[in-house]
């Protein structure tokens, strides 16, 4: 990722990227609850890491998505899936 975050930021980020990138549509939320569930539950200190991450990303963003309610949230996209299918 982006070689001024600390060491443990670039690895938050990239066990995030290898999940984002099995699922089709994934949320924040997913990614604690599906850490939760393989028994390795995400601290408070790496959720926090994870959200400032995604803000310098090179990889990474939040997509708002609209769901059947009308609310939104935001879907979880590699940059470059993102790009391909605004293409």
């Amino acid at each position: 990722m982006d070689h001024k975050m600390p060491h443990s930021s670039r690895e938050a980020m990239r066990r995030l990227a290898n999940f984002v990138k099995s699922q089709q549509r994934v949320t924040l939320t997913d990614y604690v609850a599906y850490r939760r569930q393989i028994g390795d539950p995400i601290s408070f200190h790496e959720q926090q890491q994870l959200i400032g991450g995604l803000n310098r990303s090179q990889y990474l963003e939040l997509v708002p998505h609209r769901k059947s309610n009308g609310t939104y949230h935001g879907v979880l996209k590699r940059k470059d899936q993102h790009r391909q299918r605004l293409a």
